[in-house]
């Protein structure tokens, strides 16, 4: 368990689950950061279990019709003034 950042695109349509141990950003354990711009590159729905997903860009959780699911446990984050046309 660790901090991952994924400062290029995500390409393709299949699920990205994310299942951190912990969603204390004190630890750094559990954290995924998206920083690219996926919204034409990524059209899989996005679940988030445990630990925290940061978006860093608008595009970052992808196209929006797949949706992003945060269950209990998970944490989505918004950093640099950053939007989003997605329903959560």
């Amino acid at each position: 368990y660790g901090l991952t950042n994924f400062n290029g695109q995500l390409t393709g349509s299949g699920a990205l689950v994310i299942n951190g141990a912990t969603s204390d950003p004190s630890t750094g354990q559990g954290i995924v950061t998206l920083s690219g711009n996926n919204a034409s590159t990524f059209t899989g729905a996005i679940t988030v279990n445990n630990g925290q997903l940061v978006a860093l860009s608008n595009g970052a959780l992808g196209n929006t019709a797949a949706g992003t699911t945060i269950n209990d446990g998970g944490t989505l984050t918004f950093r640099g003034g950053v939007t989003t046309a997605e329903n959560l």
